[in-house]
């Protein structure tokens, strides 16, 4: 009796997993059929090396920055802009000033400024509304965790008076890459353990039929980006635990060095908000300006269409926006 309980329970087995498996199988084929997004599998530092890049150098702790002294004219849609690089590697305008107020602007290619002249970026116009200096960190393809060392290495020894950290939904899927191929660069990663930051090693590279998933199949990348935009809104995940550790060591670095700190939403163009963050930003008392929220129906013409960074008049509208809820947000703090 218990033989044959036994075969009857294995052979159920066996159908409940050749139905999943034409399910997966079905699944993936119509994926693939519809157009969804291709694999984007995760990179690791061990599986790459850094490549010779005339405008950007690598750096050991942050991954990559601008060449010092570089200039670099690109054009973004028929529209020309010029980047220069300051003796560090990260963006300055054509004129430098030296005294007043410091504020210092991280980020990715928005706070960069891709696309438009240092001097209409959000943060040089946000700086000349509040009096102040700009110092910009943003560097093109950065992730919370280097906008985070960038934070502590390069931007609190300037001793700012206000650290504006912008931030970019795509920001934290890059925090857990090792390589980014646009730039040609290696960069460290870490890893939470017991709660803790530590460096991500060849050792905890995942076992080859995950990274087979990840590298070639369509359902394994559609639920793994179903799962980051829902923590958009419900946290939850490597995606997020990590990020908020690296989003809590910058609150923390600030609060030590006795500097103000805000974060800002930048939206993609779909206009989609980050409630997540603005809840953890609630709950860490630290000002928190989201876009979408204070205006959900996107105003029009704020980016380029194909390169899908914002224009001029999308920097402008931003900074607008800033000056006032900044203002008014540390006035009550």
């Amino acid at each position: 009796m218990q033989a044959a309980s036994l075969r009857k329970r294995l052979r159920r087995a066996a159908v409940a997993l050749a139905v999943l498996a034409v399910v997966v199988f079905g699944l993936e084929l119509g994926l693939r059929s519809v157009g969804a997004p291709a694999p984007q599998p995760r990179t690791y530092t061990h599986d790459h090396e850094s490549r010779p890049s005339e405008h950007f150098v690598a750096d050991p702790v942050l991954g990559w920055r601008m060449r010092p002294g570089t200039e670099l004219v690109y054009g973004t849609e028929g529209r020309i802009s010029t980047y220069r690089a300051n003796a560090d590697g990260f963006r300055r305008g054509e004129v430098e000033p030296s005294d007043g107020q410091v504020l210092a602007v991280l980020g990715d290619s928005f706070a960069w400024g891709a696309g438009v002249q240092f001097e209409e970026t959000f943060g040089a116009l946000l700086a000349s509304t509040l009096g102040m200096r700009i110092a910009n960190f943003g560097m093109p393809g950065y992730g919370i965790d280097q906008v985070a060392a960038t934070l502590r290495e390069r931007a609190l020894p300037a001793k700012p008076t206000l650290v504006l950290v912008a931030i970019f939904a795509s920001d934290f899927q890059r925090s857990l890459d090792g390589y980014r191929e646009i730039e040609g660069m290696t960069k460290p990663v870490f890893r939470l353990a017991d709660g803790e930051l530590v460096p991500f090693t060849e050792a905890d590279v995942p076992w080859a039929p995950w990274r087979w998933l990840d590298e070639h199949s369509f359902a394994f990348t559609a639920a793994k980006l179903a799962s980051w935009k829902l923590a958009m809104r419900w946290p939850h995940g490597e995606w997020w635990h990590l990020n908020r550790a690296f989003l809590a060591r910058m609150i923390s670095d600030c609060r030590a060095a006795g500097v103000k700190l805000a974060f800002v939403h930048v939206p993609t163009i779909s206009w989609r908000g980050f409630p997540a963050l603005g809840e953890f930003c609630a709950e860490e008392r630290v000002p928190w300006i989201d876009p979408v929220e204070l205006s959900p129906t996107q105003p029009k013409g704020l980016y380029y269409v194909e390169d899908k960074h914002l224009n001029a008049a999308g920097h402008a509208w931003l900074a607008g926006l800033l000056g006032e809820h900044l203002v008014s947000a540390f006035a009550s703090r």
